[in-house]
């Protein structure tokens, strides 16, 4: 198996990132962050209400993840501004990161990581966004500037495409669009 150089490079920047995180979480707080399956507690990954996913196909899983990110964006546009000093941009990407990080671990744990891409998966989560969400979305990508829809949906499949393309030994396909 060859991997491209492209790939090889969002890995070490992926990794990058991740030691760069894990060395301000312990000089923030003196140790390693809780983690709780695979999730920090910061994201959520310690709280009772988790994600669950059964899907058996990647777009079934990506149908999962549509409905219920949908429910929790939703709950944090209608929200409060701001929750424990944290702004909605800030609980909207904890929620991506959240729902993403246990989609990703059923899709692995099924074994279906060669055979999910990132298209599939953000096309069939998308059939699932409420119109309230397509049309709020944009405005809690930054805390201080509104953007359109797409411009979150690129950042959604991003994530995803970070998550699902290039994780282990799943095929690498980068991003097509703007």
């Amino acid at each position: 198996m060859t991997i491209s150089r492209s790939a090889i490079a969002v890995l070490a920047i992926f990794f990058f990132c991740v030691t760069a995180a894990i060395a301000a979480a312990i000089s923030l707080f003196g140790q390693m962050p809780e983690v709780c399956d695979g999730a920090p507690r910061e994201l959520g990954g310690c709280t009772q209400d988790q994600p669950v996913f059964s899907g058996g196909s990647c777009a079934g899983v990506g149908r999962e993840f549509g409905v219920q990110l949908d429910e929790r964006a939703i709950a944090i546009i209608n929200g409060p501004q701001n929750v424990n000093g944290e702004s909605r941009s800030v609980r909207l990407d904890q929620q991506v990161l959240l729902v993403m990080t246990r989609a990703n671990k059923h899709i692995r744990n099924q074994g279906m990581a060669r055979e999910c891409d990132a298209d599939e998966f953000v096309t069939a989560a998308e059939h699932e966004f409420s119109v309230e969400l397509r049309k709020q979305a944009g405005n809690y990508l930054y805390d201080t500037v509104e953007r359109p829809y797409e411009e979150w949906r690129h950042y959604l499949y991003d994530i995803v495409a970070l998550m699902i393309d290039t994780e282990e030994d799943a095929p690498f396909n980068p991003p097509t669009s703007g």
